[in-house]
């Protein structure tokens, strides 16, 4: 197994990672679409303050920046790895698109907290 055909598979499975998140294949950005109805949706139900249950667990805060999400770092951490030997160029091309796939990560996270809060 030639250093070209490990490549080809991470780059693959990177590939494949990336494209499941964005989808919803292993979860991802498709919660973030679903419609909820509520006393304040538009076409939510009106409640009484009387019925609400909470249930047994009323203080459990669920993460909201998850796994998913913390999924998305990894990514950019071999394609710099691979590009040390492949010259000046390729380098700088791999550090810009791995500054770019962490920002884009950590924008993903901060807009979770937010949904959640």
């Amino acid at each position: 197994m030639g250093p070209n055909s490990f490549r080809k598979i991470v780059y693959s499975a990177l590939i494949v990672l990336m494209f499941g998140v964005t989808t919803g294949w292993l979860g991802g950005l498709q919660s973030m679409a679903k419609k909820f109805g509520g006393q304040f949706s538009p076409d939510g139900d009106t409640f009484e303050r009387g019925e609400i249950n909470t249930g047994a667990y009323e203080k459990v805060r669920v993460d909201p920046m998850g796994t998913r999400s913390n999924l998305l770092f990894i990514p950019a951490i071999p394609m710099v790895f691979m590009s040390l030997n492949k010259g000046a160029v390729a380098l700088i091309v791999a550090l810009i698109s791995a500054v770019m796939l962490t920002l884009a990560a950590w924008l993903l996270r901060g807009g979770l907290t937010l949904k959640q809060n």
